[in-house]
């Protein structure tokens, strides 16, 4: 009725296609993991990420560790790549960010000291490549 083939059937019978379709991910787990802790911290500092520069970071570890992603193009993640990394990551949204007061955005060295020695202390158990990779982009 539907001109599947019958020897499909059988094979999905004696399930021979257990692989999800599509390709698979550029990125393990635990690293997609690290991205998404050091995007929410750097947002937390008030230093939020857009998409352009999350995939230029993504970019930039993955040279960084020799590691070459034929689907990318120069081995920049692309658009798709987003998407799918937003989805996997819920607890990320995109939001435009709002202009702050000059007094409020004023700064001096000793608060300056204090924002690097907590950033410090937050991405103590981030992986040093991926860290070292964002402060080497900033």
């Amino acid at each position: 009725m539907y001109k599947i083939p019958r020897r499909t059937i059988l094979n999905k019978l004696k399930n021979y296609h257990f692989k999800e379709p599509g390709l698979p991910p550029a990125s393990t787990v635990e690293e997609e993991n690290s991205f998404s802790e050091c995007i929410q911290h750097m947002s937390d500092f008030g230093f939020p990420l857009d998409e352009f520069y999350l995939r230029v970071i993504v970019r930039s570890y993955l040279n960084l560790i020799g590691r070459q992603v034929k689907i990318f193009k120069r081995n920049l993640p692309g658009h798709e790549w987003l998407l799918g990394f937003m989805k996997r990551h819920p607890e990320l949204s995109v939001r435009f960010a709002a202009n702050i007061k000059r007094t409020r955005a004023a700064i001096n060295e000793q608060t300056l000291r204090d924002f690097v020695r907590n950033l410090g202390e937050i991405v103590k158990d981030v992986p040093q490549r991926i860290f070292g990779t964002l402060m080497n982009q900033i």
